[in-house]
């Protein structure tokens, strides 16, 4: 799996760490609008799933405002950051969902399950904080 960015105006490739910072300063634009700066290879449905979630979890410290090290915990991201970080997958051609249901008392959860799929929709991400269990997954806009 390989991601390279591209500056869409001087033709230059930046690291994935810039896109991101990049991807998260810039005013939200329509959907697709950023699409054209980052390039991703992947030979898997499960590997561009894997640099979704990484995409994930860098947006949401940058619009929380984490700082290295802290745990992250999503009960504490606002409903305004959580929207600003679906618009901005939008921007590069993906929905964002994240399912939030109160925690059984006992489940099983199973992280490794979206290798077996083969559609970007049908994979989930699980965690649970809180007591809450919230699931993440993605789709094409």
């Amino acid at each position: 799996m390989a991601s390279r960015t591209t500056e869409e105006s001087a033709g230059i490739e930046i690291d994935f760490e810039q896109y991101i910072d990049k991807l998260f300063r810039k005013d939200i634009g329509p959907a697709r609008s950023a699409m054209a700066e980052l390039q991703i290879e992947c030979d898997t449905p499960a590997q561009l799933f894997e640099l979704l979630l990484l995409i994930f979890n860098k947006g949401l410290r940058k619009a929380a405002n984490w700082k290295p090290g802290q745990n992250l915990q999503l009960a504490e991201v606002s409903p305004e950051h959580v929207e600003d970080i679906i618009k901005r997958f939008a921007m590069i051609g993906f929905t964002l969902n994240i399912a939030r249901a109160e925690a059984p008392k006992r489940f099983i959860i199973d992280n490794s399950a979206y290798l077996d799929k083969t559609r970007l929709a049908d994979m989930t991400f699980t965690l649970v904080q809180n007591e809450i269990v919230y699931r993440v997954s993605f789709d094409y806009v």
